[in-house]
């Protein structure tokens, strides 16, 4: 684990000066100090600190850029290059998606929603009226 601490008990032992090498002034505490210090220094990932100029230089890429358009060649709608049209359905002059009939459903589907969301608050309104007149007569 560490060096110091291999078994070696003369390092533990009261120093009086017949000690031998760099460690020879420093106590117990110390010597557990600086192990605990190596190790950690080992595992550590040292990472200087980027200025703002090259943070900013690195970030100069990110900004968001504008899509390209064309127009469409059957509605002149515009929409992405290679893309099929989203309002009509075409693709280099051929109907790829009969979109019509898809908006059709969507907006039946749409309206059933309106509808039953309408006449269930419509019942909610009802009930909630319908409660303090219970209660009054009480």
């Amino acid at each position: 684990m560490c060096e110091f601490f291999t078994g070696d008990s003369s390092l533990f032992r009261p120093f009086f000066g017949q000690e031998q090498g760099p460690l020879r002034k420093l106590g117990p505490v110390s010597i557990a100090f600086l192990c605990v210090s190596a190790i950690v220094l080992a595992y550590m990932v040292i990472r200087m600190r980027h200025t703002r100029a090259h943070t900013a230089n690195r970030r100069s890429h990110h900004a968001l850029k504008t899509p390209m358009l064309v127009a469409c060649s059957n509605c002149e709608a515009m929409h992405r290059p290679h893309h099929m049209c989203l309002d009509c359905g075409f693709y280099k002059g051929k109907q790829v998606m009969d979109l019509s009939t898809q908006k059709a459903k969507r907006e039946a589907r749409m309206q059933a929603k309106r509808d039953a969301i309408s006449s269930q608050s419509g019942s909610e309104a009802e009930s909630v009226a319908k409660a303090p007149a219970a209660e009054e007569v009480k």
